[in-house]
Order: C-alpha cells, then sequence, then structure tokens
C-alpha cells in the first residue's frame, strides 16, 4: 500500500466511513455507509443512551470478482476524501 492510499483509508476512518465489498445476488459491488465506524456497521447503535444511525449507499456498478472490485476501492477512498479521482 502506497502512503496515499494509507492516508486516504485513514481519513475514511476518521471521518466515519466504513468502505466494504458487499456481494449482490451473482455480483459485487462496493458500499460505504456513512457513520458506519460509530455504529459498528450497524444502522442504529446506542450509546450511552444516545442514538447513532449510518446509512449505507450501494455503488451501481457490479463486478463479478471480488478481486475486480477490491481493485477500485482505493479510487472509492479518493473519491470520499477529495470528491473526484
Amino acid at each position: 500500500m502506497t502512503s496515499n492510499l494509507l492516508s486516504d483509508a485513514q481519513w475514511c476512518i476518521d471521518n466515519d466511513y466504513q468502505v466494504y465489498i458487499k456481494k449482490d445476488s451473482t455480483h459485487y459491488r462496493i458500499a460505504v455507509r456513512r457513520g458506519g465506524i460509530t455504529t459498528d456497521g450497524k444502522d442504529i447503535k446506542y450509546i450511552n443512551d444516545v442514538q447513532h444511525t449510518s446509512s449505507e449507499s450501494l455503488g451501481s456498478v457490479r463486478y463479478k470478482t471480488v478481486a475486480n472490485a477490491d481493485k477500485k476501492i482505493n479510487d472509492v477512498y479518493k473519491y470520499l476524501r477529495y470528491g473526484k479521482i
């Protein structure tokens, strides 16, 4: 991993984004969950009687293999951080 990739990935963690690959029937998609770090990947989590929520956005591109989707994860980190690739 390059330092830019590690920096972009750490930025996503610090800003409460989970980026992962999700199986969709016979294909794979990249998913982003805003608030996912705080909620441990759940939709709702109570911490000290305070409700925290997260929401998942599923990418529109379908990949045939996990390896193909994994090649694009770095682009997603970059997009989330800078708004462009």
